[in-house]
């Protein structure tokens, strides 16, 4: 995917904070957390805060994925058959490499949780380019209106072709020898019983050029007029004014 990022950056920082307290306490039945004087008695009881030591595992931790994550960038990461998903995958090759200790990797989570924490993540990584697709859309569609401001399009309606019998009528209007606002009602009628009088007057070329001209709907002004909403809204999000593609062909 090409498209340029918009928003806040996939880029994340992780950082560890470290409690020197955590843990204190508790082999000799004292709680750290209950302040300096039951840390000072703990302490003259033997106890040693944990946090240091577990500290250097979460940083050990830390430094094996980062050289996993490099393998699946390279594409040298390989799952085993007896892998169950990549949670397990990671764990038994950090298992592999750094010893017992990885199992500390998913220590107060369940399995449900990884997974959801790897939703969360790859929508976040992967939302800026998203948007960034979107806007590049809306670009290229403004661009090419720009370009095809003052161009007809006839057949056409909400950017489709227009009902089918459109071209049973101009069939019909080539074997009468005449032109589609000259068609008689019961002309109209053999194309389809659904026609009726009024058909003549949506072919009138002069009429419908007429409100081309008008204000409002797809007149020129309007649509010139929701372009320029287009060009306000993208500049809003950072992007550069947009140039017509092409000369047009209006």
């Amino acid at each position: 995917m090409s498209c340029r990022p918009h928003g806040f950056s996939s880029t994340r920082r992780l950082g560890l904070i470290v409690n020197p307290i955590a843990g204190l306490g508790g082999r000799v039945g004292l709680k750290g957390s209950d302040g300096l004087p039951t840390q000072t008695l703990a302490r003259q009881l033997g106890a040693v805060s944990p946090a240091q030591h577990r500290a250097g595992e979460a940083e050990a931790i830390q430094r094996y994925l980062a050289d996993i994550q490099a393998e699946v960038d390279k594409g040298t990461f390989h799952a085993a058959p007896s892998d169950e998903d990549i949670h397990t995958a990671v764990e038994r090759l950090l298992t592999e490499r750094l010893g017992p200790v990885a199992g500390k990797l998913h220590t107060g989570r369940s399995r449900n949780d990884q997974v959801a924490t790897d939703l969360r993540l790859w929508i976040m990584a992967h939302t800026p380019r998203l948007a960034g697709c979107v806007l590049d859309l809306q670009e290229t569609f403004l661009r090419s209106a720009l370009a095809d401001l003052r161009t007809p399009m006839p057949g056409y309606t909400h950017l489709r072709q227009a009902h089918e019998f459109v071209g049973q009528a101009i069939l019909k209007a080539e074997s009468l020898g005449v032109g589609l606002d000259q068609m008689r009602p019961e002309d109209w009628q053999a194309v389809s019983p659904l026609f009726g009088e009024e058909m003549a007057g949506l072919f009138d070329v002069v009429r419908a050029l007429d409100r081309r001209a008008a204000g409002g709907g797809t007149a020129v002004a309007a649509l010139q007029a929701q372009a320029e909403a287009a060009q306000g809204w993208l500049a809003s999000r950072g992007r550069p004014a947009v140039e017509p593609n092409g000369a047009g062909r209006g």
